[in-house]
């Protein structure tokens, strides 16, 4: 399996997807283009997920799951963006989100080792069941008290989303911080 080679700025898991689609020296790079790429982003993420994803399952992405990854991306894009300018998505975007919320049916299970423990469990693919999983906690940052704080990135050439912790916050890590910094220090420098 390749290592992934977009961004993770530790952004919830929907901004991690709608990142997915980023630039590189101003082009625009798709992340989850292909099955191995799909497969790398999500063994790259598979911690936060609640689904278990073995090597195996990300080894064995279909043409379809990749589709339904990077509509789900889409639609997610679509909502920050949306979110960002203060104006309501479009209807066809909610439903798409809606479906892919509806792609697998998920339930917790109760396990008693040494103590209680829930199991996310599901009777899809694990793949189609972590994209699912991620269209659900779409909902929730969306629908959530989040969501107001959700913003583009203010630096030059970058198209990333992220949560604003901080009210003085304005690029999605210290990389795209750093370059505005040293452009402005260029500039200054550079008219003297």
């Amino acid at each position: 399996m390749i290592d992934y080679p977009g961004p993770v700025i530790g952004a919830p898991l929907p901004l991690e997807l709608a990142n997915t689609r980023y630039l590189t020296r101003g082009h625009s790079r798709d992340g989850v283009a292909t099955a191995e790429l799909l497969g790398a982003w999500l063994g790259r993420v598979r911690s936060r997920l609640r689904i278990p994803l073995t090597d195996e399952s990300l080894l064995m992405i279909s043409d379809a799951q990749v589709s339904d990854a990077r509509d789900l991306r889409d639609c997610i894009h679509s909502l920050a963006t949306a979110t960002a300018d203060h104006s309501r998505p479009d209807a066809d975007t909610l439903d798409r989100l809606n479906r892919h919320t509806r792609a697998a049916r998920l339930w917790t299970e109760l396990h008693w080792n040494a103590s209680a423990h829930g199991t996310l469990r599901t009777s899809a693919a694990p793949v189609t069941a972590a994209i699912c999983e991620i269209a659900t906690h779409t909902v929730e940052l969306f629908a959530g008290s989040r969501a107001a704080d959700i913003s583009p990135c203010g630096a030059p050439n970058c198209i990333l989303y992220f949560v604003k912790d901080h009210a003085r916050r304005e690029w999605c890590s210290p990389a795209c911080g750093n370059r505005v910094r040293a452009a402005r220090h260029y500039e200054r420098h550079r008219q003297t």
